[in-house]
């Protein structure tokens, strides 16, 4: 496999980036002290791509996730799809319910204040880029 192009930053892009598992494969979606899913405890990807690299950081962030929903009333996919929306990149949404096509459509009007985007950002710092 080649080397990944050089990552830029955000305020240089100027094509929208479609995004595979925006949600980290569910990771943003469910607290961190969630009983683990089906999907959780079968899906190879989830553990080599995010559980096996996660750390303290990563979970705070989903914590700051989980605490805005709550505080707003929304699902944490709602949240974490709308902060994708927020950076300009097109979601790849996985829609295997009718639960999860409402929470997506829902995302689209759903706006982070600049207080709650700097909140979950702020934390936040990139992880080298893995191949499939």
């Amino acid at each position: 496999m080649g080397k990944h192009p050089p990552s830029l930053p955000a305020e240089q892009i100027t094509e929208p980036i479609a995004l595979q598992s925006p949600l980290a494969r569910g990771v943003l979606s469910r607290p961190v002290k969630a009983e683990a899913s089906v999907r959780a405890q079968t899906d190879g990807m989830l553990k080599r791509h995010y559980r096996e690299r996660e750390n303290l950081v990563d979970n705070a962030i989903v914590n700051r996730v989980e605490e805005i929903a709550k505080k707003r009333g929304v699902s944490m996919a709602i949240v974490g799809t709308a902060w994708v929306l927020r950076q300009g990149a097109m979601p790849i949404v996985g829609l295997s319910s009718v639960e999860h096509m409402d929470e997506a459509i829902q995302a689209i009007s759903f706006k982070l204040t600049d207080e709650e985007a700097s909140y979950l950002e702020e934390l936040y710092a990139p992880k080298r880029v893995l191949g499939i």
